[in-house]
C-alpha cells in the first residue's frame, strides 16, 4: 500500500522529476559465496602478472548493486605511514549524477578505508588521487551513508595514502566497491570494474603483489536485482493483498525465475524506497500504510507437476491393513464428474465489469487429451437460451496452477441442462477446466457435492485457490463442469507410508497390503507415486485403519448415510439427556473395543460415552468415559483398555453436555432400537430411525456357544430366523452368531441350517 508512486515535479530543476518513480519497492537476491574480488590476469600491468580484480570472470566486469570488500591483514601502522597500490578502475561515468531526496553526486564507485578497531567501522581515507564525487549512489543505493569515491575511466597508475594520523594503531586497509541499481558492464562492455596491484605499507610493515589469493580477506554482497514495482490501481496488491506470480512483476524478472541460483544457499532482500512526501495528483497517491508481505513461497519449476495418488482407501485384516487406490497407469478415455447432476445455485460477481474463472481440477497424471467440456446451464438461474460463454483451460507452472489460461473458446448455452462443447486440449498431468463469469454471466453450483474437493475460483489480480477456502461462505459445491478425457497413464511406481514411515516402495500394482500390524491399533497410511524422472510426488490423502482378529465385528443398524441431525438435548442439563441403542452380543460373551459414533457437525464439543445392561431399556450402567467432537463424519473412541466384556442384550450411547455437536440419525429404516431420555433413563423416547451409533466386539468365544441363538435371548426359535433373514437383507444388525455354516458367508444356507437346526435335524 504505497500510493504515492508519482514524484512530485520541482519547477527549480530543468528536470520533470513527475517521469520518475516516488515510493515503489523492490527484491534482489544474493548468493553469500558470490564474492567478486579475487586474483587474476585480467588487464594485467604487465603480461604475465596477476592482480586483485573486483569482476566476474563470465561477464567480464561487474553487475547492478555489487557491495565488494578487498582487506588486508591487520598491521602495526609504523611512524609516518605511508600506502601505496598501482589501481585501474573503468566504473560508469558519474557525470549528471543526481537522484531526488539523496546527495547523489556520482553512481558506481571506489574508494579506500581504514580500520584500527578490528573492522567494527571503517573510514574512508583520502589519497593522492583526489576522489571524483562526494556521494555515490553505490553507497546510497545499499543502504549506506554517502561516501566520495572514483569513477570513471583510469588506467594503471599509482595512488598513496598518508598514514602518519594512525602511527603505532593496529589498522586494516579496505579496497571498497560500490554499484547501483542501474548501468553495469551488462550494459556497456567497456566499465569493467576495480583492479589493484602492489599494494605496499612503508617500513615493510605489509605487502601483497596480488599472486596469493589467501593474502586478503574478500566479503560482501553481490545483490542481483529480481524487480521493482509500485503502487497503482494497474499494479497487483496496490488495493489489497494479491498473491504475486509470474508474469505479474512490472519490471526486471517477470517470470520470478531463480533456475540460475539452483543448488546454492540464498539470500532475499526486500527493500522500500520513499521520498519525503505524500504527493497526490489527479486522485493517484497520498499516504499510505507500506510494503505488506506475507506467505513467500520458493518452489521447484519443472517440466510438469507431479500428481499424487488419489482416492486411497483401506481394508482392516488380521495384523493388517489393505491398501488400493486409483491407477495412475490405466490409459483409455474417461468422464470425470464430480457434480451429484443437480446444479441448485448460481455464482456471479457482484459488481459490473469484475469477472471470475470458476474451474474444475483435473488431477489426471500422465499425458491427457481433452475431447469435450461440458457446463451445466439453468435459464432460471439467469443465463437465457444463447447466452455467449468462455471457456478455458489452465496448466501449471512448477507446483502452482498458472493464472492465464492455455486454451479458451468461445462457446454459447443453447439449453437448459448440460451443454457440451467438443475441444482438443492437451496437457501433461494436473489442469483446470474453467468458466469465466461476471456481473451478468453465472456459473452453475451444485450444493449438494459439498464439503467440495475440485472446484476452484480465480478472481482477477490472484490466483487459484480452492472454492471451499476462498468463497465457500457463499455456497459450497462442486460446479457444474463435466469433461470427455483420453488419458496415457503416467508410467509410475508407488509408495506405502505407515505412520510416516515407508513401508513398500517401487509397486507397480495400485494395491497393496501392510503386513505385521498389531491389533486394535490405529494407524495412518498414504501413498505416493514415482515418475519416470525419479522425482516422487506428494502425499496421497491420509487414511486411518485399525487392523483387528478374524473374531471381531461391527454391530450396526444404520446404512452409514445420515438423513437428519439428532441431539437429546432439550435445553434442562438437569435432568440428564441420554440417547441410545440396544446392541445384541453372544451369549458366550464378547469383548467391548471401540464405541462410533457420526457427527453432523465438527464444531467443537464433548460428551460421555456410556455402556449399560438392558432392563426392557438402558439398565444399570457398566462403563462411562468422555469423549471430545471430532470430524463430520464417524469417528470412533477406542474401549480397549477398560477391559469391558458384555453378553446377550445391551445398550450403549452419549450423555450429552450444553457443548454436544448434532449426531447423524438415518431415517431410510428404522430398526426401532434407537431411543433418548430427558429423565436419565426414568422414561424413554424413541428416535425415528437408527440413530448411528456402532459398536465393534469381539467374539472371543469364537461363537462356538451361538447354536443358532440370533437374537441372544437364549431360545432358538422363528424370531432367530427373522432376525437373520433382515440381517441378509441389509436390513438388521449382524452379529456373531449369523454364519451358521461357518464358510465365512452370510447366505439363504445360514437360514436353511437355522431351521434345521430348530426341527431337530
Amino acid at each position: 500500500d504505497m500510493p504515492d508512486f508519482i514524484q512530485e515535479d520541482d519547477p527549480a530543476t530543468t528536470d520533470d522529476e513527475s517521469q520518475y518513480l516516488a515510493d515503489y519497492y523492490g527484491i534482489s537476491l544474493m548468493d553469500p559465496t558470490a564474492l567478486a574480488w579475487h586474483t587474476s590476469d585480467f588487464m594485467p600491468i604487465s603480461i604475465g602478472n596477476n592482480n586483485w580484480w573486483c569482476g566476474d570472470e563470465e561477464v567480464g566486469g561487474y553487475l547492478d548493486s555489487w557491495v565488494q570488500y578487498l582487506d588486508t591483514p591487520s598491521f602495526t601502522v609504523p611512524a609516518e605511514g605511508s600506502m601505496s597500490a598501482d589501481m585501474r578502475w573503468t566504473i560508469e561515468d558519474p557525470a549528471g549524477a543526481s537522484v531526488a531526496g539523496t546527495c547523489t553526486d556520482g553512481w558506481d564507485q571506489a574508494n579506500v578505508q581504514i580500520s584500527t578497531d578490528e573492522g567494527a567501522t571503517w573510514t574512508v581515507i583520502d589519497g593522492s588521487d583526489p576522489y571524483d564525487f562526494d556521494c555515490g549512489y553505490g553507497t546510497v543505493y545499499n543502504g549506506y551513508d554517502g561516501a566520495p569515491g572514483w569513477g570513471g575511466n583510469e588506467d594503471w597508475h599509482n595512488v598513496s595514502f598518508d598514514l602518519s594520523a594512525y602511527a603505532g594503531q593496529s589498522a586494516s586497509l579496505r579496497f571498497a566497491f560500490y554499484s547501483d541499481p542501474a548501468y553495469s558492464t551488462i550494459d556497456e562492455a567497456s566499465i569493467t570494474g576495480f583492479q589493484v596491484d602492489n599494494i605496499m605499507v612503508s617500513s615493510d610493515a605489509f605487502s601483497d603483489t596480488g599472486d596469493d589469493p589467501e593474502a586478503l580477506s574478500v566479503s560482501g554482497e553481490v545483490w542481483v536485482d529480481q524487480l521493482y514495482d509500485y503502487a497503482d490501481e494497474t499494479q497487483p496488491g496496490a488495493t489489497g493483498w494479491t498473491e504475486y506470480l509470474p508474469g505479474y512483476p512490472f519490471n526486471g524478472n517477470t517470470y520470478l525465475d531463480i533456475s540460475d541460483f539452483a543448488g546454492k544457499d540464498v539470500v532475499f532482500r526486500f527493500q522500500t524506497r520513499y521520498d519525503g512526501d505524500h504527493y497526490s495528483e489527479m486522485g493517484l497517491g497520498g499516504q499510505g500504510t507500506g510494503f505488506w508481505l506475507d506467505d513467500f513461497v520458493i518452489y521447484k519449476e519443472s517440466s510438469g507437476s507431479y500428481p499424487p495418488p488419489q482416492n486411497l482407501v483401506a481394508e482392516s485384516g488380521d495384523e493388517s491393513v489393505a491398501l488400493s487406490w486409483d491407477d495412475m497407469n490405466a490409459s483409455g478415455n474417461n468422464n470425470y464428474i464430480y457434480d451429484n447432476d443437480q446444479v441448485t445455485n448460481s455464482i456471479q460477481m457482484s459488481a459490473e465489469g469484475a469477472t471470475a474463472w470458476a474451474g474444475a481440477e483435473m488431477n489426471i497424471a500422465g499425458a491427457s487429451t481433452v475431447n469435450t467440456v461440458s457446463i451445466f446451464n439453468d435459464s432460471s438461474f439467469g443465463n437465457p437460451s444463447g447466452t455467449p460463454i468462455t471457456i478455458g483451460a489452465f496448466g501449471t507452472i512448477g507446483s502452482l496452477y498458472n493464472n492465464e489460461p492455455a486454451y479458451t473458446a468461445e462457446v454459447t448455452l443453447d439449453t437448459d441442462g448440460w451443454n457440451t462443447f467438443p475441444v482438443e486440449w492437451s496437457f501433461n498431468n494436473n489442469f483446470i477446466l474453467a468458466q469465466l463469469f461476471d456481473f451478468s454471466v453465472v456459473v452453475g453450483l451444485d450444493e449438494s457435492a459439498s464439503p467440495s474437493e475440485h472446484s476452484m475460483i480465480l478472481f482477477a489480480g490472484g490466483g487459484w485457490d480452492y472454492w471451499s477456502v476462498a468463497g465457500a461462505s457463499v455456497g459450497d459445491g462442486e460446479w457444474g463442469i463435466r469433461a470427455n478425457v483420453d488419458t496415457e497413464g503416467a508410467n509410475v511406481t508407488y509408495n506405502v507410508y505407515t505412520d510416516n514411515v515407508q513401508s513398500a516402495s517401487g509397486l507397480t500394482n495400485n494395491t497393496f497390503t501392510v503386513t505385521g500390524l498389531e491389533n486394535n491399533t490405529e494407524y495412518e497410511f498414504y501413498a505416493t507415486a514415482t515418475y519416470p524422472d525419479g522425482e516422487e510426488s506428494g502425499s496421497s490423502n491420509t487414511v486411518t485403519s485399525v487392523p483387528f482378529p478374524q473374531t471381531v465385528h461391527e454391530v450396526l443398524y444404520d446404512d452409514g448415510t445420515a438423513e437428519v441431525s439428532f441431539n437429546a438435548n432439550d435445553g434442562n442439563l438437569d435432568t440428564g439427556d441420554y440417547s441410545a441403542v440396544k446392541f445384541m452380543a453372544s451369549n458366550a460373551g464378547e469383548d467391548v473395543l471401540r464405541f462410533k459414533w457420526y457427527q453432523s457437525d465438527e464444531a467443537g464439543g464433548a460428551f460421555y460415552i456410556k455402556i449399560w445392561t438392558d432392563d426392557n431399556g438402558p439398565g444399570d450402567e457398566i462403563y462411562s468415559t468422555i469423549a471430545t467432537s471430532g470430524i463430520i463424519g464417524w469417528n470412533d473412541k477406542d474401549l480397549s483398555s477398560a477391559a469391558l466384556s458384555v453378553s446377550g442384550p445391551f445398550w450403549a450411547g452419549t450423555k450429552e453436555f450444553s457443548s454436544t455437536r448434532p449426531f447423524g440419525v438415518d431415517t431410510s429404516d428404522s430398526d426401532e432400537m434407537s431411543y433418548y431420555s430427558n429423565d436419565e433413563w426414568a422414561s424413554q423416547t424413541p428416535i425415528s430411525g437408527d440413530l448411528m451409533y456402532r459398536v465393534v466386539l469381539d467374539d472371543v468365544g469364537g461363537g462356538a456357544e451361538c447354536n443358532g441363538d440370533i437374537t441372544g435371548d437364549g431360545q432358538i426359535n422363528v424370531l432367530d430366523v427373522v432376525s437373520l433373514v433382515n440381517v441378509i437383507m441389509g436390513t438388521g444388525a449382524s452379529g456373531p452368531c449369523d454364519d451358521i455354516t461357518g464358510d465365512g458367508q452370510v447366505n439363504v444356507l445360514d437360514v436353511v441350517s437355522l431351521v434345521n437346526i430348530i426341527m431337530g435335524n
